[in-house]
């Protein structure tokens, strides 16, 4: 029992401190770009400055601007993004909940929304738009021991549900300003490329959940199995055809659409 609590206070230590390290170095980052704008309005050559007088002049300055720049912002406007944004998220996790519970998985509201906060965190400060997804594929192999594949599956899927509702979106908002794009060819081209990603968005999802290539090539399934981790390829596709088989053919199918394009509203 002792041993147990003493792993759990460990483990919960080290991510605090991980957390830590992260938020500080976060707005470290903030601070010195605040603190070259102070260094510049007082006639100081930023990059003349030492290391250590930058981060002393980041550090007295940064949060003192910072807290300017926050002040300045109307109440109400800030509380209406935090419900659009609030939105948006919460919409994020029923739809990935439904994807989830398509391949059999029931992951819990909580744990759901742990997992997507730090999602929604890694895609908008570290590792880049797919940190994230990459994030959010690991914690959901852990949720299960005999599913690891689906669950990493679920999370592509979901991401691929919403590219293509909002390139549909898109889409679908040319139409009534079809005038627009006849008057500007650069916008008409921007619109052709979308159009095009629609597209190819569209054809991949099919052959993803309903596929056809093996019905008309019979050696497909044999030249997947020989590609590298080509065992783990051909279950994956296999949890992709799940949705094709009649997951997607109940209401968790519209739902799941439903909140897709309710995320590109709110977003």
């Amino acid at each position: 029992m002792g041993h147990r609590v003493t792993k759990k206070l460990w483990s919960t230590t080290w991510r605090i401190l991980i957390c830590l390290v992260l938020l500080t170095w976060l707005l470290h980052t903030i601070f010195l770009k605040e603190g070259k704008q102070a260094a510049i309005h007082q006639g100081l050559s930023w990059e003349q400055l030492a290391r250590m007088d930058q981060w002393k002049f980041a550090w007295r300055y940064g949060p003192v601007d910072l807290w300017e720049h926050l002040s300045v912002v109307d109440p109400l406007a800030f509380a209406i993004s935090l419900v659009l944004m609030g939105g948006a998220l919460a919409i994020g996790i029923v739809r990935w909940r439904t994807v989830l519970r398509v391949q059999g998985i029931d992951l819990s509201w909580g744990r759901a929304t742990e997992i997507s906060l730090v999602a929604h965190f890694f895609n908008s400060f570290l590792l880049g738009s797919t940190g994230g997804d990459l994030m959010k594929a690991y914690y959901a192999a852990r949720e299960t021991h005999h599913k690891k594949t689906e669950a990493v599956v679920t999370v592509f899927v979901d991401r691929l549900i919403g590219l293509w509702a909002m390139l549909l979106f898109g889409c679908l908002m040319m139409l009534p300003n079809h005038r627009l794009l006849f008057d500007h060819p650069r916008l008409r081209s921007v619109c052709a490329i979308i159009g095009c990603m629609a597209i190819a968005c569209t054809a991949m999802v099919a052959l993803a959940f309903w596929g056809g290539v093996s019905r008309s090539w019979s050696g497909a399934r044999s030249w997947l199995r020989r590609m590298p981790k080509g065992e783990w390829l051909e279950r994956s596709l296999e949890s992709c055809r799940q949705f094709g088989r009649g997951g997607f053919s109940s209401p968790g199918h519209y739902s799941s659409r439903c909140c897709s394009t309710g995320s590109v509203f709110c977003k």
